[in-house]
């Protein structure tokens, strides 16, 4: 698994908080859970591989592939 921030240039500072990636090697056989905390932030989200996935109520959904996460109020 790969996670780095990159920070924005001064242009963009009063816009822009950061931008991270994160990466990882995973076959369709393994499965990975990724938590996600509060936040105020709004979020641009994109996926490259397209082989995310979420799983609501038992039941395994795919992941958008691009899109805006809003503010969130609870763990996920």
């Amino acid at each position: 698994m790969h996670y780095r921030r990159i920070y924005p240039s001064a242009d963009l500072r009063n816009l822009v908080c950061f931008f991270w990636e994160f990466e990882g090697m995973y076959t369709g056989g393994e499965s990975y859970q990724h938590g996600l905390t509060a936040s105020i932030n709004p979020k641009l989200a994109f996926q490259y591989s397209g082989l995310m996935h979420i799983e609501q109520d038992n039941v395994r959904l795919p992941l958008f592939k691009s899109g805006f996460q809003c503010q969130t109020r609870a763990h996920l």
